[in-house]
């Protein structure tokens, strides 16, 4: 997910590092665990200068789910562009959980383990980090209604689907059970495919 531009000032590029490293360890081991310390470490940004571009934790997590939505935007993008059917652009995202497995076993799904964590502990930032599910979801429903079926059917089944995964994440995580994740990505392209 990350990516480094180099036409970045200084500035832009340590603010550009803060977040990235904060991104990988909100992933990793969790936003309400991971301190300003871990963060100016991982990003190798001296701690005194850190607090010139973010004041709060809160501050840094905006920017990660900036990136990430960054990220997510121009992956669908770029299937709407090269991947002429909607239905094979909903089985590239079924992919996305095998293409991703040894982070996904590990650590779970990127946008729905943060928004899992957030729901419980800090409501207030849930409605910033929701927009990564929604940003999948309004993608979903041009591709479903495409496949005949009218909008309010085609953001339940949208739904659905995010459902299937995100579940399909969580038992595969918890057990560490690749074979498990391989065939429930397989259950699901066939729910895809009778859509």
């Amino acid at each position: 997910m990350q990516t480094m531009r180099r036409d970045l000032s200084k500035g832009e590029a340590n603010r550009l590092k803060i977040v990235q490293a904060a991104d990988d360890l909100f992933y990793r081991q969790g936003y309400n665990v991971t301190s300003f310390t871990d963060i100016a470490e991982a990003a190798a940004v001296p701690r005194g200068n850190f607090y010139y571009y973010f004041k709060t934790k809160d501050e840094i997590l905006a920017g990660v789910v900036d990136q990430r939505l960054e990220w997510l935007r121009a992956l669908l993008a770029q299937w709407q562009e090269t991947i002429a059917a909607p239905r094979d652009r909903l089985l590239a995202f079924a992919d996305l959980l095998v293409a991703n497995e040894e982070n996904v076993l590990q650590y779970g799904c990127p946008l729905g383990s943060l928004n899992a964590e957030l729901s419980k502990t800090r409501d207030d930032l849930r409605s910033k980090t929701v927009e990564l599910l929604d940003t999948v979801v309004r993608w979903m429903v041009p591709q479903i209604e495409a496949l005949g079926h009218d909008e309010q059917a085609a953001h339940e089944l949208a739904l659905q689907l995010l459902a299937r995964t995100q579940g399909a994440i969580l038992i595969a995580q918890v057990y560490r059970h690749r074979d498990f994740l391989h065939a429930e990505v397989a259950r699901i392209k066939q729910w895809i495919l009778e859509l």
